[in-house]
């Protein structure tokens, strides 16, 4: 959330999918011990939440991508990562931030208004798969802050 879209000052951890994973991990593992970094700084924990339909998901990454030309970076669309975070529908817990304020984020920034057009898209993405009544509840709190009338 915020490399793709600025919308948030900062975080600690970056997530990402790798391949060939098995190569890209000594190089992570590298990158920390020279920069004091956590060991995890770059991890792709966010995988149990990749969908199996990708068609149309992920777009080019430019500002990233020029670091190298051997590198293929794409970053997911804002509806992919809206019906992502929807999915999720982690709340706030000390300590963790959750999707609650990446999900007022992203329905304003996709000018999605309703549960239905998020639900939409996780059937999109996920295969038929939907919200459970937990994270359409969720999601009504948030399309209120994010469309206050």
């Amino acid at each position: 959330m915020m490399l793709a879209y600025n919308a948030r000052p900062g975080t600690k951890d970056i997530d990402a999918i790798f391949r060939p994973r098995d190569e890209v991990i000594p190089i992570i593992e590298e990158v920390a011990r020279e920069t004091n970094l956590e060991s995890n700084w770059l991890n792709d924990d966010v995988k149990v939440w990749v969908a199996e339909n990708e068609q149309g998901a992920l777009i080019a990454f430019p500002e990233i991508a020029e670091i190298s030309q051997r590198l293929s970076v794409k970053r997911p669309s804002a509806k992919y990562m809206l019906a992502m975070k929807a999915r999720a529908g982690r709340l706030p817990l000390p300590g963790q931030r959750g999707d609650y304020d990446d999900l007022v984020y992203l329905l304003r920034h996709t000018q999605t208004n309703s549960v239905d057009a998020v639900d939409k898209l996780v059937e999109k993405y996920f295969l038929g798969d939907c919200l459970s009544e937990k994270n359409r509840a969720i999601l009504e709190l948030a399309l209120k802050d994010a469309f206050p009338s």
